[in-house]
Parts: C-alpha cells; structure tokens; sequence
C-alpha cells in the first residue's frame, strides 16, 4: 500500500464520516495547516463573531483568500467535523504506521491486478472523476483525457532482403540516428477530440505550416519533449479556441 493509497483512503474515510464535500475538506485541510505553523488554536478563531481571520491565511507557504460564503462554508465544516481537524500529512502518516505496525520496506515482487481488481479500481476512479465533477461544476467539454507518446520517422530499419547464407546482413548509412517526434492526443468529456500536440526537435520561433494548415498545435525544442511550459500553452489553447494558431 503506498502513501498516495493511504492518503485517499483517509480522505474518503473522512469526508463520508463527516458528509464533507472535496472543497469542504481541502479548505479544512488548508486552515489546519495554517493554525498548526501558526501555533493557533481552530475553534478559537472559527467561532469568534468576526470571520475576517478566516478569510485570508497561509497555508504550506500558500497565501488562502475565501470570500465571505466560503468563509461560512468553512466554518460550516468544521461545525460538521465535530470540531475536529486532522492534518494528513507526513507526521500523521507516521503515527499511523506506528499504531498499525506498518513499516516502509521496497518493493521486490510484483503481480498483475486480476480483472475484477481492474474493474474496481476504474470504477471508482469515474466515481471520483464525477464528484469532483459536481462539486466544482465543471461542464463536461472542458474536463480532458490527454495522452502523449514518442513518434519514431525516418529510423534505420531494422530488417532487410538477402541473399540465404549471409553471416551479417549489412546497412550502409551515413550516421546512427532515429528522428523522433512527441505527439500528445486530447479528448473532452463530451467527446470532442481536441488538437493534437505536436513537439518537433529543432530550435527558433518559426511557426511551423502545420499550425496553419492541418489545425495542429506545433512547437519545437532541443530534445523534442514535452515541457512544462509547452503542456501549460497547449491546454491554455484547448481552454480558449481564440487563443488557437
């Protein structure tokens, strides 16, 4: 079990236990981190008459800002929570273990999920999907599925005719190199497929004819991979069609 899993599964535990929604809990996860650094005691602050404290923190170097219904809607939470916040983080995890005797050891076999674990695990990842969904209310064109994968072209092959006998079957080129390409494939929710993402070795500004032409979203750099910066351009410009070359 990894701490991702143990992470969700708290997370699940408490928001049902609780009746939390995901922003309910995340904002409660936020405000008793900053009481935690901040040596402040939660009911104390939560409870005064005045919300002002609740609606501007600090939480993990993070500056919060609520407005004046999510700072009801924390306190509201934390009403629900019985006045209780638990901060899951690395020390919980750690009391955790220790209470469960659990210890941290590296993985040294491995076997495949049979079926019906798939099938769960699916499952309850489109259970979440569609929360988060609703909870944030986020229209179904503007939730994507995003794939990328390394495109090989003008590679040296790897087979070739000879005559029957041959000891070693010879390849004359002028130097050893596979020419590769990023292409990075979206579909939304709804079920639009989206541009494709094509990233091309190369350096310079000049946009390729392929923006132009065949409704690509091109870039290029020095080892043809997708970046950062690139992936954040690219869903800016699923996000707003203006924006698109």
């Amino acid at each position: 079990m990894t701490e991702r899993v143990i992470y969700k599964d708290m997370k699940a535990l408490l928001m049902n236990h609780y009746s939390l929604t995901n922003k309910e809990y995340q904002m409660l996860q936020n405000f008793a981190r900053y009481c935690s650094k901040n040596k402040k005691k939660c009911n104390a602050i939560l409870l005064l008459k005045s919300n002002e404290e609740c609606k501007s923190f600090n939480a993990k170097d993070e500056e919060i800002n609520l407005n004046n219904e999510e700072a009801i809607q924390l306190r509201d939470a934390f009403l629900k929570s019985d006045q209780k916040l638990i901060i899951i983080n690395k020390d919980w995890l750690s009391r955790f273990s220790s209470k469960f005797d659990l210890t941290y050891r590296k993985i040294t076999h491995l076997c495949r999920k049979t079926p019906d674990e798939l099938e769960k695990d699916v499952l309850g990842f489109l259970s979440e999907i569609h929360k988060l969904r609703k909870d944030l209310d986020i229209p179904p064109e503007m939730i994507f599925n995003f794939d990328e994968v390394a495109v090989f072209y003008d590679q040296i092959p790897s087979y070739t005719y000879e005559k029957k006998g041959s000891a070693h079957p010879l390849l004359k080129v002028s130097q050893l190199h596979k020419k590769r390409l990023t292409v990075g494939l979206t579909i939304s929710s709804s079920g639009e497929k989206l541009k494709p993402l094509l990233i091309f070795k190369g350096a310079g500004v000049r946009i390729n004819k392929l923006n132009n032409y065949h409704n690509y979203f091109v870039k290029k750099n020095q080892n043809a991979w997708n970046t950062n910066q690139i992936f954040l351009e690219y869903i800016g410009a699923l996000s707003n069609p203006i924006l698109w070359i």
